[in-house]
């Protein structure tokens, strides 16, 4: 019987419902699965492999989950997705090699950590009406900030502490996300296994979803172009969620979901048998 380590952390050590789901399936084909918290005293060498799941706190304790990272590929333990894409996909930056490699990504101006802006003057030079500022290491809406050209003066203090702590980006808001929502695209290896749409709740902005999430089934070319993006991944993966809006100009990137993304498999638990035949493959 394989072994594998589930890792999760320390507010859902019994996973999520759509892992659940993926527990089960692995017991059908007589696979061991074991729940882990990230940051416990274990011997991962026991494991034939481990999972990242669903440690959702790595964006708050970016130190300890990089040494974590690490020593598990100084050790040679066989992660999914692999140790080298996992640092690579916890930092937003990484959408810059997805649009060298020609993916269309959110318009984004970057600023490192430290960085001195002045609001008013993006504001000035963009030409947009709202922008979405966002810590370059997050996750869901921790540390996302959304403001108009009327409020820039009065934000300016809170833009400025967030650069003593992290990087950002600063983005248009996309409005298409309000009437559309935002589409997430799950995908098993690199093949595309189902889909969901979320919106906003109201009054709030992308990254803040309401509970209402279901299954669609996005037009052809939509499901061709996350496709492609999953492509520009050089390397084996077990799976990826790319999310994105669709707008005039078609089908624009959010986020490539690379290391704990929901995958959904409770509204679509075929997925999670997709999900399996994936992981036997590699």
């Amino acid at each position: 019987m394989k072994s594998i380590a589930i890792i999760t952390y320390k507010d859902a050590p019994n996973l999520s419902p759509s892992d659940a789901v993926l527990v089960k399936i692995f017991e059908r084909e007589n696979i061991n699965s074991t729940p882990i918290l990230w940051d416990s005293d274990t011997d991962w060498s026991q494991f034939e492999s481990l999972i990242i799941r669903s440690c959702w706190d790595y964006h708050t304790r970016v130190a300890e989950f990089r040494n974590w990272c690490l020593m598990l590929k100084v050790k040679q333990i066989t992660v999914w997705n692999p140790i080298d894409i996992v640092l690579w996909n916890h930092e937003k930056t990484y959408l810059k090699d997805l649009e060298v490699k020609g993916a269309k990504i959110i318009p984004t101006r970057w600023y490192e950590k430290g960085s001195l802006i002045d609001l008013k003057n993006i504001f000035k030079e963009t030409g947009f009406e709202k922008i979405i500022i966002k810590p370059t290491i997050g996750a869901s809406a921790h540390g996302v900030l959304l403001m108009d050209r009327n409020n820039a003066e009065n934000m300016q203090a809170e833009v400025n502490l967030a650069l003593e702590n992290s990087g950002i980006m600063i983005q248009p808001f996309i409005k298409e996300v309000q009437t559309g929502g935002e589409i997430s695209l799950m995908f098993a290896g690199k093949e595309y296994t189902h889909a969901i749409v979320k919106f906003p709740k109201p009054g709030h902005h992308v990254g803040i979803y309401d509970a209402t999430v279901r299954l669609i089934e996005p037009d052809a070319a939509i499901i061709k172009e996350a496709k492609r993006i999953v492509e520009m991944i050089d390397a084996p993966i077990l799976y990826a969620r790319v999310d994105g809006m669709i707008t005039a100009g078609g089908f624009i990137l959010n986020e490539l979901e690379l290391i704990e993304p929901y995958l959904f498999f409770d509204l679509y638990p075929k997925g999670a048998e997709k999900f399996v035949e994936a992981l036997e493959s590699l």
